[in-house]
C-alpha cells in the first residue's frame, strides 16, 4: 500500500520513488482500477488497486511472503481493498 497527497500518474506509480523496497526492481505496470471512494468516520480516502509486475531478481528483503492469487482470502484483508478486488475481478 502507498499512500500519497495527490493522486498519482501511470509515469509515476511506475517510478515509485517513495516506495524503498521497489527501488532497485524492473517494474512493469499491467493493470490500474478506477478510482473507488472509500468513507470512514475520520477521514475519506480515494483507493486504486495497481497491479505491477516484477523482475524475479527483484529483492524484497525477506519483508513480503508471495502466495497464489486464490489463498489471498485465507489473509485478513481491509474491506476497501476486498471491494477494489471483487469489483475489478481480482477476487
Amino acid at each position: 500500500m502507498v499512500e500519497t497527497a495527490e493522486e498519482l500518474h501511470e509515469e509515476e506509480i511506475i517510478e515509485l520513488k517513495n516506495v524503498a523496497f521497489l527501488k532497485d526492481c524492473k517494474k512493469n505496470l499491467k493493470t490500474i482500477t478506477p478510482v473507488k471512494k472509500h468513507i470512514l468516520s475520520h477521514q475519506v480516502i480515494f483507493a486504486r488497486l495497481i497491479h505491477l509486475e516484477t523482475d524475479s531478481n527483484c529483492n524484497l528483503n525477506n519483508k513480503f511472503i508471495k502466495i497464489e492469487k486464490n489463498a489471498i482470502t485465507s489473509f485478513a484483508v481491509p474491506r476497501l481493498v476486498e471491494k477494489l478486488m471483487e469489483e475489478n475481478g481480482s477476487l
